[in-house]
């Protein structure tokens, strides 16, 4: 069995570190980690922090679902496109065949979005976290009417996450039970005997 080697990289962002850092148990907040194995580099993490917009969705009887995107379509009109919302259909499983249509209601303002990676020297384990919060900002991104703490509310009774990005069909499945909708989502990477890891502490 290869013992684990830790590499520390020796930069100030080290300092004021009280969990470990040096040794051989504690929880590292990183700003940045990279794990090597047999020479490769087979793992890259990056804080970074960035605006996501709440956006409300409605169904006929006033029930509401609130998303990271406003789903739109485009479709030929007289030699041009017309762009439209497009339905979202929601399924309560995935076995469902039978689903409540949604329609889009109103933008109502931005999160800040952090990815974290936690690294915990004991059980060599990361845990890549994506964070949602409410934005701070002085400036919104962009200059369309926001209330950022009606948007964390929002968020907080279910903030559903779509893939789908750009336009669509003029209608968009969300089966809910293969969704995640808390304000905290987490992976983690548990490393082999072989890893070598660096790291920056996180400093803020």
């Amino acid at each position: 069995m290869k013992k684990v080697l830790f590499l520390l990289i020796p930069t100030l962002l080290m300092c004021g570190c009280s969990s470990g850092a040096g040794g051989t148990s504690g929880r590292i907040d990183c700003s940045v980690i990279q794990v090597s194995s047999w020479g490769k580099v087979v793992f890259n993490g990056n804080y970074s922090a960035s605006a996501v917009g709440v956006y409300e969705y409605k169904d006929d009887s006033g029930n509401k679902l609130y998303l990271n995107t406003r789903f739109k379509y485009q479709e030929p009109s007289s030699g041009s496109y017309r762009v439209g919302d497009s339905e979202l259909r929601v399924y309560k499983t995935r076995y469902e065949t039978e689903y409540v249509p949604y329609t889009f209601s109103s933008f109502i303002g931005w999160l800040l979005a952090e990815n974290n990676y936690y690294f915990d020297l004991g059980s060599r384990t990361i845990d890549s976290e994506l964070k949602f919060s409410e934005y701070l900002y002085r400036e919104n991104p962009s200059s369309e009417s926001a209330d950022n703490k009606a948007a964390i509310a929002a968020a907080r009774k279910g903030y559903y996450l779509s893939s789908v990005s750009g336009y669509t069909n003029n209608y968009v499945e969300l089966r809910l039970d293969l969704v995640e909708k808390g304000l905290e989502r987490h992976a983690y990477i548990q490393l082999g005997s072989d890893a070598i890891v660096s790291y920056q502490e996180k400093y803020f």
